[in-house]
């Protein structure tokens, strides 16, 4: 305690001074400081206006703002704090990084970046001068053994806080990323576990039952608001396009016998935009089996205001449309394999993400079109490389690890182990 805080607090025991006196003299001196300190970097005119209310302007990228508050004190103190040093950690980043990231990728990836930030909460307010190497590794480590994270799935949550630092780095607000110094051993992670077959492509008796239900379905394309529906997921069937990329096809994107991949739709805005979803399927050339040409051949038939294949109208074929069609064939598809299994059978119903009323069973989404097309095309014996351009992956372990599986039943998997071993001498 100094001299004079002794001798204010002996003015006060003895009641020459009152406590309240005193607390009210060093708030009004503190008021006056600050206000000083505010008009050494304020230079616009501070002034009551009609209203009654206190007025200003702040300058932001050499713009003005106009600022206002009902006393003089309220403004100091809101000025005060603005031209006060700024603590910069990720949550104020993040608005500008977003906006930054915008301009550097496409909106879907956004997105899914965006996801990730409710991870980064419990990191999110810390300085980002104090953010070292160890405290990073220490977060990311607790996050994959809390959630049980696969390695793949660590890695795009860990993609934010390393680009934000990064985006740090290039505003020159830290010397360098310290992310790029965390990594985690391949021990910590959980396995990575491949989806069962039949949760992710047709068996090849499976598929002739959807062909069979999507053809009984455009017989009512009547009642369709897009009645190409129909005609355009079986062309998906076998042709293993992404849902965005059959919607925004022409008929000018067909020749030949080659169909080339020129644009996509997407599925929020509805928005058409040039080249594929990634940039190793932007305009790629794929063979069209006859199968498929012929469905172009009857999407001919129909009445077209445009050049979209599977559109009547001006507009492309909604994405949306397709994937409520494919949830419908899916349902039906399920009710038809009960019924096989047990004519008098009643199927058991759920419901689905949109909370529709469908029978239990497996619901794939279109996307498992385009596996079940790459698994066809690899059981056809095509070499990897080959199909791995057709679909348009940049490299071929994409191809392998995500989209190959056994489109062969149960039964017929037994008989090709009993074929395996047949006629040889094990004994």
């Amino acid at each position: 305690m100094t001299k004079n805080e002794d001798i204010l607090k002996s003015l006060i025991s003895s009641g020459i001074l009152n406590a309240e006196t005193v607390a009210q003299h060093e708030q009004m001196l503190k008021s006056k400081e600050k206000e000083e300190t505010v008009l050494q970097k304020h230079t616009a005119p501070i002034t009551q206006w009609g209203d009654g209310q206190w007025h200003t302007y702040v300058k932001v990228d050499g713009k003005r703002h106009h600022k206002h508050k009902k006393t003089r004190e309220e403004l100091i103190d809101y000025l005060f704090d603005w031209y006060s040093p700024k603590v910069t950690t990720m949550r104020t980043l993040y608005p500008e990084w977003l906006e930054y990231r915008k301009l550097e990728v496409d909106e879907e990836t956004v997105k899914r970046n965006m996801t990730s930030w409710k991870y980064v909460e419990e990191i999110a307010d810390i300085p980002i001068a104090e953010l070292t190497t160890f405290k990073l590794k220490m977060w990311a480590m607790k996050l994959v053994k809390d959630m049980s994270l696969t390695a793949k799935a660590y890695h795009n949550i860990a993609l934010l806080p390393r680009r934000i630092l990064e985006f740090a780095v290039d505003k020159e607000l830290i010397e360098s990323n310290p992310y790029n110094g965390v990594k985690l051993g391949n021990r910590i992670y959980a396995p990575e576990i491949k989806k069962p077959d039949e949760e992710q492509v047709y068996t090849r008796e499976e598929q002739k039952l959807l062909l069979k239900i999507i053809d009984e379905d455009a017989k009512e394309a009547g009642k369709k608001v897009y009645k190409l529906s129909p005609l355009a997921i079986k062309f998906m069937i076998f042709m293993g396009l992404r849902v965005g990329e059959l919607a925004g096809l022409k008929f000018s994107d067909v020749v030949g016998h080659d169909l080339i991949i020129n644009r996509h739709v997407k599925k929020d805005t509805h928005k058409v935009v040039a080249g594929a979803k990634t940039r190793a399927g932007s305009f790629r050339r794929i063979p069209i089996p006859n199968i498929a040409y012929g469905l172009i051949e009857e999407a001919k038939s129909y009445p077209h205001e445009s050049d979209w294949i599977f559109s009547e109208y001006e507009r492309p074929l909604s994405v949306k449309s397709v994937e409520d069609s494919m949830a419908k064939y899916n349902a039906l598809l399920e009710v038809e394999k009960k019924r096989i299994e047990d004519p008098d059978a009643v199927p058991e119903l759920t419901r689905n993400k949109n909370r529709k009323l469908v029978p239990k069973g497996v619901n794939r989404p279109p996307h498992c079109t385009r596996k079940n097309y790459i698994s066809t095309l690899i059981d056809a014996g095509i070499n990897i490389n080959t199909v791995r351009q057709y679909v348009g992956h940049a490299d071929e372990r994409t191809t392998l690890r995500n989209y190959v599986f056994d489109r062969s039943t149960s039964q017929e998997k037994r008989d090709q182990i009993e074929k395996a071993f047949a006629g040889g001498k094990w004994d």
